[in-house]
């Protein structure tokens, strides 16, 4: 995923699955009481953020136990750039496994 600083990223999570699940990002400073609220089967949660900061950042399931679902593959990264474009580069963003 990539944003800016101050953009608006809505999010819609949908479970149709039996376990449920969760989005947390670590992006967002939003309460995570409400926004990454575990969902079951037939539920669904949207919330929207707006990153205060440039950097990369992970995103990942947050429903316990939180370790099986990143094992799961349940996670990946959002790059939120700075507002203002910087000169321009070779960027890389690596996300690692145990597969």
């Amino acid at each position: 995923m990539h944003c800016r600083v101050d953009d608006t990223v809505d999010f819609t999570l949908s479970n149709d699955v039996d376990i449920p699940h969760s989005m947390d990002f670590h992006a967002a400073q939003i309460d995570p009481k409400h926004a990454f609220r575990s969902v079951t089967k037939g539920q669904s949660v949207q919330f929207s953020f707006t990153p205060k900061f440039a950097g990369a950042f992970m995103y990942h399931c947050g429903t316990a136990p939180v370790l099986m679902h990143i094992g799961s593959g349940m996670y990946g990264a959002i790059v939120v750039s700075p507002r203002e474009p910087r000169p321009p580069a070779k960027e890389f963003v690596f996300v690692q496994s145990e597969f």
